[in-house]
């Protein structure tokens, strides 16, 4: 039997240093060679995940941006991608202006992620363009109004930061007056910080692991998380396991709660697991 190992970055494979630490990327490296099937699905894009993973050598793909994007490490290109249709990328768009909210909207042509903003409201959104401008893995972009691009590229992700009591009546909102999408809004590592994430309701890490169990051939798939868009995945997998940092929603969900991210938990585990597997 076969097992994929996938698993979520921040705050699961992720330590207090936002790293793969060196104790991490060795065991997996080295299980890796020997043949075990691994990748991660998180919601950054490829810019902001790629510079964590950079120790890390895959041979398979990793999911981003929550599922909607799917990553081929070596060749640095997208090999599949999920857009919001544009009635539903206009509607939330009109509620953004409603309530005065920023964010990035991404869109995708030509194999080319652009990351498209109005303006900076907070130092958060600065900081996120300013550390990630120059990968060359996504195009940041300045727009009078997110509209124009409706028609013009695939519109496939919005992500807006902000408090609690900023984003929760925007997110109850698009819950109404939407249909077919995933509207994610989850508290960030970053104390204060929220985060509202709206994509293609056919795009999420649980499907992102279906890709990847069909793709790797694997007759298993164990998973890693810490968060609440992690929850639908641990669903789905054969096993799941929590990180003991982990939101009580993402316990509940597992099928075990394992160590803290930051002693190892994941890969320690991976190379337990691997090993009794290999034993049988």
């Amino acid at each position: 039997m076969s097992t994929l190992y996938i698993t979520d970055l921040d705050g699961t494979l992720l330590n207090k240093q936002s790293a793969v630490s060196e104790h991490s990327a060795k065991i997996i490296n080295q299980l890796i060679d020997q043949g075990a099937l691994f990748s991660v699905a998180t919601a950054r894009s490829a810019a902001s995940a790629m510079e964590k993973l950079s120790d890390i050598h895959f041979h398979l793909p990793v999911a981003l941006m929550n599922g909607v994007l799917m990553f081929d490490t070596h060749t640095h290109t997208y090999t599949h991608h999920i857009a919001i249709d544009n009635v539903n990328a206009a509607t939330v768009m009109d509620v953004m202006d409603k309530y005065g909210q920023t964010a990035y909207v991404f869109t995708f042509a030509q194999n080319q992620l652009y990351a498209n903003y109005k303006c900076f409201s907070t130092q958060f959104q600065q900081k996120f363009c300013d550390e990630r401008k120059s990968s060359g893995l996504k195009k940041f972009e300045m727009v009078d109004t997110f509209q124009s691009l409706l028609g013009v590229r695939d519109v496939i992700f919005f992500s807006m930061t902000g408090t609690y009591e900023q984003l929760l009546p925007i997110c109850d909102e698009l819950k109404t007056v939407t249909q077919g999408l995933n509207i994610l809004m989850y508290k960030d590592f970053v104390e204060g910080i929220w985060f509202l994430e709206i994509f293609d309701a056919s795009a999420s890490k649980a499907s992102a692991l279906r890709y990847l169990k069909q793709y790797s051939g694997a007759s298993e798939a164990v998973c890693f998380g810490d968060n609440y868009n992690d929850v639908d995945m641990m669903h789905t997998a054969d096993r799941s396991y929590a990180v003991a940092n982990a939101v009580d929603a993402a316990k509940q969900a597992a099928t075990a709660v394992i160590g803290y991210n930051y002693n190892d938990a994941v890969a320690e585990f991976i190379r337990e697991d691997y090993k009794k597997a290999d034993i049988k």
